[in-house]
C-alpha cells in the first residue's frame, strides 16, 4: 500500500489519481470511500452528509424561517454526530480513565478494543469505564446537545422573528408574539428546560463517574449485565483505534433525542409532525439502507456479480470494499502483464504505470456496480425522508390547521335573541240574564 494512505479507502482513490483515471471515476472513488466511512475524516463527512439531509428539507420549507430553523437543525445535529465522538471519545476515555485510578489496573488501550476481543480479565476491568464512556455519550448528545438545538432553535426564533407558535413559523396564522419575549410561555418553558437538561447531565456525569470508580465491585449479575450493554451499545472500532458512533449506539442517541424533540414543540401541529418524521428517519438511517442494499443484491444479482465476495456466493451474499476492488484490479493488472504478485507486495510506488493504468481500467465496471448499490438507498433517502415527508407534512399540516378553523362554525348552535313573555289572555265568558218562564212573569 502507498505511504501516503492514511485511511483504509485511499488505495482506490490514490491509485485513480496516478493512473490519471477520468474524473467521472476519481469522484465515483471519493463518493463511495465517504460512505463507507473510510472518507478520512469528520469534516468531509459533515459536509457531504450535512448537504444531503439538509438541502431536501431547505427546498420544501415554507418560509424563511423554518428555513433558518431547518438550517441550525441539521448543521448544529450532523456537527454532533461527526466531531463529539471523533474529538470528544478519546477526551472522555481519558476522564474516565483517571477516574478508574490505578485500584482497577486499566490499559487505556483496551477500551477501543471490542469487548470480544478482551480476555475474561481484560473485560473485568475496561467494561465499566467503557460503560460510563457510553453512557456520558449518549447523555452529551442524545440529551443535552439535543436540548440545547431544540430548545435554543426556539429561543432564537422568539428572539429575532418574534414567533413562538409553529403555525405563525409556517405562515398559517400569520401572526407574531404579543409584548415583551421574555414574557412568552414558550420562552420561559424553554429556558427551564435548558437548566433543568443542564442540572440532569450534571448528575448523570456524576454517576459515570462513580461507574468507571466503582463498577469492578459490582456484583457479579451486575458485570454480567453491563457487559451484555457495551456489547450491545459499544462504539465502533472496526477501523482501528476511532471512535466511531455504530449501530446500537446510535439508536440509543436517537432514542434519548426523542424527548427535546417532541417537548420542545411549539404546539400541536409541529408536535404531530415530528411524530410523522421521525420514528420513518430513525428507522430509516439505522436499518433501510442495508435492508434496501440486501434487497437488490437478492432481486438483481447480475448486476452486482463483479463486486461479489467469491466466498460470499452462498444465502448471504457479501460486496467488496472499495479497498479490496483496488486490490482484486492490481492483481489482475499484475497477472494480465505478466508480473503476478500477491496482495502484500502491491504497493503503487513499486508499480509501473502501464499496470496502474490497467487496474484503472479493471476499476471501472466494479465502481458503477458499487455507485449503483451505494446511491441508490442514497436516493431513496433523499427522495423519501427528505422530500417525501417534508411535503406531506405541509399537506397534513395545512389540512389539520384548516379543520380546526371551520370546526367551530360548524359544531356552534344557532342563537336565538330572547323574547319577551307576554302572557294571551283567556276569553271571559258573557253573563246573560236569566230567562223565566212566561207562566212567572
Amino acid at each position: 500500500m502507498s505511504q501516503v494512505s492514511h485511511f483504509q479507502g485511499a488505495i482506490a482513490n490514490d491509485l485513480l489519481r496516478r493512473a490519471k483515471a477520468p474524473v467521472a471515476y476519481r469522484a465515483l472513488g471519493r463518493v463511495i470511500s465517504h460512505q463507507e466511512g473510510q472518507g478520512g475524516g469528520p469534516v468531509t463527512k459533515f459536509a457531504q452528509d450535512t448537504g444531503v439531509g439538509w438541502l431536501p428539507k431547505l427546498v420544501v420549507s415554507r418560509t424563511l424561517v423554518e428555513g433558518l430553523e431547518v438550517s441550525f437543525l441539521e448543521f448544529m445535529e450532523s456537527a454532533m454526530a461527526y466531531f463529539l465522538p471523533f474529538w470528544g471519545g478519546p477526551k472522555l476515555a481519558r476522564l474516565f480513565h483517571a477516574a478508574a485510578g490505578g485500584q482497577a489496573r486499566l490499559d487505556r488501550k483496551l477500551l477501543t478494543r471490542p469487548v470480544e476481543k478482551l480476555s475474561k480479565a481484560e473485560a473485568a476491568r475496561a467494561v465499566p469505564v467503557k460503560a460510563a464512556v457510553i453512557i456520558a455519550t449518549i447523555g452529551a448528545i442524545g440529551l443535552l446537545g439535543e436540548s440545547l438545538v431544540n430548545y435554543g432553535k426556539n429561543l432564537l426564533t422568539a428572539h429575532f422573528f418574534q414567533k413562538d407558535r409553529f403555525i405563525d413559523v409556517v405562515n398559517l396564522r400569520q401572526g407574531q408574539m404579543r409584548g415583551d419575549a421574555r414574557n412568552s410561555p414558550q420562552v420561559r418553558k424553554s429556558r427551564n428546560r435548558i437548566a433543568q437538561v443542564l442540572m440532569a447531565f450534571g448528575g448523570l456525569m456524576a454517576g459515570s463517574l462513580a461507574l468507571a470508580r466503582f463498577g469492578h465491585r459490582l456484583p457479579k449479575g451486575m458485570q454480567t449485565l453491563l457487559h451484555s450493554g457495551v456489547k450491545r451499545f459499544d462504539f465502533d472500532f472496526s477501523k482501528g483505534s476511532r471512535y466511531s458512533i455504530g449501530r446500537g449506539l446510535l439508536g440509543a442517541i436517537m432514542l434519548t433525542s426523542m424527548f427535546p424533540y417532541l417537548d420542545s414543540a411549539r404546539d400541536r401541529y409541529e408536535r404531530l409532525e415530528t411524530l410523522c418524521r421521525l420514528p420513518v428517519v430513525f428507522l430509516y438511517i439505522l436499518f433501510g439502507q442495508e435492508l434496501l442494499q440486501k434487497g437488490m443484491l437478492k432481486t438483481m444479482p447480475g448486476l452486482f456479480r463483479g463486486i461479489l465476495k467469491k466466498e460470499s456466493q452462498s444465502a448471504q451474499k457479501q460486496v467488496m470494499s472499495l479497498s479490496e476492488i483496488a486490490q482484486d484490479a492490481l492483481q489482475k493488472a499484475a497477472a494480465q502483464h505478466h508480473l503476478p504478485l500477491s496482495a502484500k507486495e502491491l504497493q503503487l510506488d513499486r508499480l509501473s504505470d502501464a499496470i496502474l493504468k490497467t487496474a484503472a481500467r479493471n476499476m471501472q465496471a466494479p465502481l458503477r456496480a458499487k455507485a449503483l448499490h451505494v446511491a441508490a438507498p442514497l436516493g431513496v433517502g433523499i427522495l423519501g425522508t427528505g422530500f417525501g415527508l417534508g411535503l406531506l407534512n405541509r399537506f397534513l399540516t395545512a389540512y389539520r390547521y384548516q379543520c380546526q378553523q371551520q370546526q367551530p362554525l360548524q359544531s356552534s348552535p344557532v342563537s336565538l335573541a330572547p323574547m319577551a313573555f307576554r302572557p294571551t289572555p283567556l276569553p271571559v265568558p258573557v253573563q246573560r240574564p236569566a230567562q223565566f218562564p212566561a207562566r212567572f212573569q
